[in-house]
């Protein structure tokens, strides 16, 4: 482990397993985290796909909360509508109050208080509660398919950026704000109850962040050699990139055996090593038969890891980097995959923001740019780089 957490234990271990659907991901995460608890580490294994694959591999059923797999070895299923209405009542009746305004019925209402991505929010919450319990020295996700996996790593940075030009940084609605609310919309204004939820909400964004954040949280991608699915873990790359998660290895699923690959398979492999060439690439051979079970899964990990740790941090570059080249200073960020007409970059203060397609991310810069202009930006090879002048002189 990295650095002793603030209860002079070290901090839990996380590794996140992405990739295309269809990929394997469940499998090289599941053999990730039995390999793990082989040896001797004490593992939880969590899934954020609703699709429920994981119980789909290791042939049994789970729930929301964690259960025994083997020694040394649990599993959870995050269930994130549980937790919303469990934990998120007072800001669902509110909703609801809203929504009861236009006169839909209750059945109307309950399926428009599960907005898009609020019941991902909390599963992110209860991963965090999972990883900051310290009943585990390392977890292992089984994440949502890519482009699930983006929008659930993404809130914590989108929706405290929303709540704090609502709420404010404190998560307090002002009594001027109250007024306006309920005169320019017509609807009720929070109580003090939803308010209070809101500054609990506030905490709770900048935990999340924290507890993914650090040497101790690298993500992993999972491909295999075909050309969509190369395309999407380069995507995938840069977007992890974007909002500031380690990419330390890629696992190649499902390559030929040696001897009978076809032309197009071995010029997938080359494909695969030139653009990633900056991390470790870990392979697995394709199986007739999909391994099923712990045994099977384990079969699996010793070939991706052979002696190497599996949760060992496999690469240790930034996603992004501030640093110097000459009397330059620079904020460079690995975009693979992406064109320069897909990427778009402004100036707000003290912010940078960066926007890779869809995907957008607000970075504050730190003190000794915040005084300097942008230059010059562009590609170079597989990085964005962002070149600031000098410091701007005083009068």
């Amino acid at each position: 482990m990295d650095a002793m957490a603030g209860d002079g234990r070290s901090p839990t271990r996380v590794v996140l397993v992405t990739g295309k659907g269809g990929a394997g991901k469940t499998t090289l995460s599941t053999a990730t985290a039995t390999l793990a608890a082989q040896r001797g580490t004490r593992t939880l294994l969590v899934s954020t796909d609703g699709a429920h694959s994981l119980e789909d591999v290791l042939q049994c059923s789970l729930g929301p909360e964690p259960a025994p797999l083997a020694e040394n070895l649990d599993a959870v299923q995050l269930d994130g509508r549980h937790e919303l209405q469990r934990s998120w009542s007072s800001i669902i009746e509110y909703l609801r109050r809203l929504v009861g305004i236009t006169e839909l019925d209750r059945l109307q209402a309950d399926e428009l208080v599960v907005i898009p991505g609020l019941d991902q929010l909390v599963a992110l919450g209860r991963l965090r509660a999972l990883v900051d319990s310290g009943a585990w020295d390392a977890v292992v996700v089984d994440c949502a398919p890519s482009a699930d996996t983006l929008r659930l790593l993404a809130l914590p940075d989108v929706l405290r950026w929303y709540v704090e030009r609502l709420f404010g940084r404190r998560g307090t609605l002002s009594r001027w704000a109250r007024r306006r609310l309920e005169r320019t919309l017509a609807v009720p204004a929070p109580d003090e109850s939803v308010v209070s939820s809101v500054s609990a909400i506030t905490e709770e964004l900048a935990g999340l962040r924290a507890a993914l954040d650090g040497g101790h949280t690298t993500a992993r991608i999972v491909i295999t050699p075909e050309r969509m699915v190369m395309a999407e873990a380069q995507r995938t790359l840069a977007y992890l990139a974007l909002y500031g998660y380690a990419v330390d290895a890629v696992f190649v699923n499902r390559c030929p055996a040696a001897g009978h690959a076809s032309a197009a398979s071995r010029a997938h492999l080359e494909t695969i090593d030139a653009t990633f060439a900056a991390l470790p690439r870990l392979r697995v051979r394709h199986r007739a038969e999909e391994p099923l079970g712990l045994d099977a899964l384990l079969g699996v990990g010793t070939e991706l890891y052979g002696s190497c740790d599996p949760l060992a941090r496999l690469a240790h570059r930034p996603p992004l980097e501030i640093t110097s080249r000459g009397d330059e200073s620079m904020v460079r960020l690995a975009v693979p995959g992406m064109a320069r007409d897909q990427i778009e970059l402004e100036r707000d203060g003290d912010e940078l923001v960066i926007a890779l397609g869809a995907h957008r991310r607000s970075v504050v810069l730190p003190e000794g740019l915040r005084d300097r202009g942008i230059v010059r930006a562009g590609l170079e090879g597989q990085h964005l780089e962002i070149v600031f002048g000098e410091r701007a002189s005083v009068a």
